[in-house]
């Protein structure tokens, strides 16, 4: 895979109920962002604070792309960030 392939960006499918969706759409909004940066937002910050270190956005694109190559879904990789952003206690 070339560095301009890992660079594109790909779309993730987040499945959730439309009342849940409409309500994000309205947070994000007043928050002045659009759904998707609001949403790559709230994980990074999530992952920062987890952790105490940022991981880098390209670095989380990387993870997806490889985890949905080797045949793994949409939620399955959802499944494996919010692992990956879960505080220590709550493993």
């Amino acid at each position: 895979m070339s560095v301009m392939e890992l660079e594109k960006n790909v779309s993730v499918e987040v499945e959730m109920p439309n009342a849940y969706k409409i309500y994000l759409d309205g947070v994000a909004e007043n928050a002045g962002k659009s759904l998707n940066d609001f949403i790559t937002g709230a994980i990074e910050e999530k992952i920062s604070r987890t952790d105490g270190e940022e991981i880098p956005g390209e670095l989380i694109q990387r993870l997806m792309e490889w985890l949905k190559e080797h045949g793994h879904n949409d939620k399955d990789i959802l499944d494996c960030i919010l692992y990956m952003c879960k505080d220590e206690e709550e493993k």
